[in-house]
């Protein structure tokens, strides 16, 4: 059987932190105390669908613009068709978004808005991001 360890008997405690030279051995390893203001970081606060880098993009551009089309969304997050059209139909099931379609001359156009969820979800989604990073 093992014999347990004593406290503060850690064999790192030798070593300081790599890069705070002169630093308190393992000072960096310890637990913070109670009263820390760090608050509690949960995963399961984060939409993981939303933070996907093809949607969160998508979402950033959308909620720095009022609406723009489909072939301009594209270029600017540099998504295939593909992707962008995949995006937009999930994002609009989830009323995130709102499409519309429009004929400008004799082409038919995408137009793409954040819906009033989106822009509270994305304003709530930078503002987690925000406190697990600690700003």
């Amino acid at each position: 059987m093992a014999k347990p360890r004593p406290p503060g008997n850690c064999s790192l405690a030798r070593f300081p932190h790599p890069q705070r030279p002169g630093s308190a051995p393992l000072a960096w390893l310890l637990p913070l105390p109670a009263d820390s203001a760090l608050s509690p970081m949960k995963y399961q606060e984060l939409d993981p669908l939303l933070l996907a880098p093809k949607r969160f993009v998508t979402l950033a551009h959308l909620n720095q613009v009022e609406q723009t089309d489909f072939l301009t969304l594209q270029e600017t997050t540099g998504l295939s068709t593909t992707d962008m059209s995949k995006i937009l139909k999930d994002l609009d099931t989830r009323g995130l978004v709102h499409l519309s379609k429009e004929r400008k001359e004799r082409y038919g156009v995408t137009l793409v808005c954040l819906s009033e969820t989106g822009q509270r979800t994305f304003k709530k989604l930078m503002q987690t991001l925000n406190r697990l990073a600690g700003e």
